[in-house]
């Protein structure tokens, strides 16, 4: 995937549904009601942050994934590689994959999630490399 670079965090703080803070490592910094067409811009410019309501667009079919976890944890110890990951057979693997697809439906579907978006200048991630890779976490109160 390329050789680690430098991080850059990025941080954003809710007072309620309405205020959020963001920080763009020192790159930028917004603070306001981002729930509002186009969002907010940052200080500098480099970021821009909006948050809102909006349909769930991915599909889950949760049954199906539960049936995959459940499936995986029950191969036993003894059936699994130096690195942990279950050996399956061909028909083991066919099994699984049918649990996430046959008669799948949409476990989301019409749902509702609250969005924070964040767009950022390129440079502020890449720091002059190619590859970016995310790590990102939600921490509630």
């Amino acid at each position: 995937m390329g050789v680690a670079g430098l991080d850059s965090d990025v941080t954003c703080v809710f007072a309620n549904n309405l205020s959020v803070r963001c920080w763009a490592g020192t790159a930028d910094y917004v603070e306001g009601n981002a729930h509002q067409q186009g969002g907010l811009l940052g200080l500098e410019g480099k970021m821009r942050v909006w948050t809102g309501y909006v349909v769930e667009p991915d599909f889950a079919n949760l049954v199906g994934v539960r049936a995959l976890v459940g499936g995986l944890r029950s191969v036993s110890a003894a059936n699994k590689d130096l690195a942990g990951c279950p050996r399956l057979s061909a028909q083991e693997r066919a099994d699984l994959i049918d649990a996430l697809t046959f008669d799948a439906e949409d476990d989301l579907a019409g749902g509702e999630v609250y969005a924070l978006v964040v767009a950022l200048e390129p440079t502020i991630l890449t720091q002059g490399r190619p590859v970016v890779g995310v790590w990102a976490s939600v921490r509630g109160k």
